[in-house]
Parts: C-alpha cells; sequence; structure tokens
C-alpha cells in the first residue's frame, strides 16, 4: 500500500487549502511581530485568491462535516 492509497479524500481545492493555511499555526507569532514581511505579503496574496470565488485558487464554500471549516481555525488564529 502506498501513501496515495492512505491520505485523505477530500477534492484538490480543499487539500491545497489546507496545505496553504496549515503553516500559519506557526508564522502567526512572526506575523504578528511585523516580521518576515515576505511571509506576509505570501500569505495575504494566498489568503486573496483562496476567498475569490474568481480566482482560480478559491478554496470552495464549506459545507457540514467539511475539512475546510477546521482549516479556517488557523486562518482566525493568524
Amino acid at each position: 500500500t502506498g501513501l496515495s492509497d492512505v491520505r485523505a479524500n477530500y477534492p484538490d481545492a480543499v487539500a491545497r487549502m489546507e496545505m496553504e493555511i496549515r503553516p500559519l499555526w506557526g508564522f502567526a507569532s512572526l506575523l504578528r511581530h511585523n516580521r518576515h514581511d515576505d511571509i506576509a505579503t505570501f500569505y495575504r496574496n494566498v489568503i486573496r485568491q483562496g476567498v475569490d470565488p474568481h480566482s482560480p485558487s478559491f478554496w470552495g464554500y464549506p459545507s457540514d462535516f467539511d475539512q475546510r471549516l477546521v482549516e479556517l481555525a488557523g486562518l482566525a488564529f493568524a
């Protein structure tokens, strides 16, 4: 059994959101203290594109029991 056989099963947009937002749990303190402007700029763009329904990087709308709801906690924390 390979790793691709045991991974979570949700759409690519959700997996991309998870990959993009999860690191914010660690980066939030750096961003709070105005350090690493490059990371802050990157995340502003990621978030702007992720929440824009017209963007090809749109994360999609969450529904009941959706992994996106879990990832929003990291975004809110940051």
